[in-house]
């Protein structure tokens, strides 16, 4: 009798402990995600949080992220202008840019290269990486991106 009882008061103690260290000490899901039926997976639209980039044991920093409402953590389009010219980045979390701000992304960074290397300012990157894509989830994103936002 004195085990079970035992037994029961440290399970408890246990679960009380978790709840407070994930309540303390953890985080929400930094990217909500839905299933796809051919990508596994995709990015809410029009989501918003931030990304938990740990810095030491114990110390997180919290960069915002916004996804569009086709599921690019980009800005929105409109329709694109006839002397536009867009450039899609297809990658994973790399090329998404995990864990930094939107002006640091590849996207952001190559759009600044390119307006002043002299091209024309009605050059659009787009930034279509997305976490934990490979080849075939990213083949099938242009396909989104191509008939929405590329033109």
């Amino acid at each position: 009798m004195r085990a079970l009882v035992l037994f029961i008061s440290l399970s408890v103690s246990l679960v009380i402990m978790e709840g407070a260290c994930r309540l303390f000490f953890g985080h929400p899901n930094p990217l909500p995600i839905d299933p796809h039926e051919e990508r596994s997976f995709t990015s809410r639209p029009s989501s918003r949080g931030v990304f938990p980039v740990r810095m030491s044991e114990t110390n997180y920093d919290y960069v915002p992220y916004q996804i569009s409402s086709i599921g690019l953590r980009d800005r929105e389009y409109s329709v694109k202008g006839p002397s536009e010219v867009r450039i899609a980045l297809l990658g994973d979390s790399m090329t998404m840019g995990w864990g930094l701000a939107s002006k640091d992304t590849m996207a952001r960074q190559l759009e600044k290269m390119i307006y002043t290397s002299k091209s024309p300012e009605h050059v659009r990157v787009i930034n279509a990486g997305h976490f934990g894509y490979g080849p075939v989830q990213e083949l099938s994103f242009l396909g989104v991106c191509r008939t929405q936002i590329i033109g």
